[in-house]
């Protein structure tokens, strides 16, 4: 077995797209090698000398530990005084309508999905 660990520095807008890019091909580690290969990807949203001792623990855990295997794939992220696991948010709602045109009632459906303010005047 091999334990592939990614830190991406994340600490602009096109950091963290490809640390997000890192995480989505991680996922198909385990599945395309039948298990013998474990890839791990840290997306760093701090900069390294403001975090290295906290950054530095975090990735030795992950390549000694046996239990970070179970992590492969996960989108790991390192901030600045913390570590976690990212997740995505989910659709709550999703609104069709027919042609380019948006209908009256879109504004007011929009609103109350987000939880937004009530029908304008």
């Amino acid at each position: 077995p091999v334990r592939l660990l990614t830190l991406t520095e994340a600490t602009s807008t096109g950091g963290r797209s490809r640390a997000q890019a890192a995480a989505q091909l991680a996922r198909s580690a385990g599945r395309a090698t039948d298990g013998r290969v474990a890839a791990l990807s840290v997306s760093v949203e701090t900069s390294w000398a403001d975090s290295d001792n906290e950054i530095s623990e975090f990735t030795a855990h992950l390549i000694w530990s046996s239990a970070a295997s179970e992590l492969s794939g996960a989108e790991l992220v390192a901030g600045p005084g913390w570590f976690g696991v990212r997740s995505h948010p989910r659709p709550s709602a999703s609104i069709t309508f027919g042609g380019p045109k948006l209908p009256e009632w879109f504004d007011d459906t929009l609103r109350s999905i987000t939880g937004g303010a009530g029908s304008r005047p």
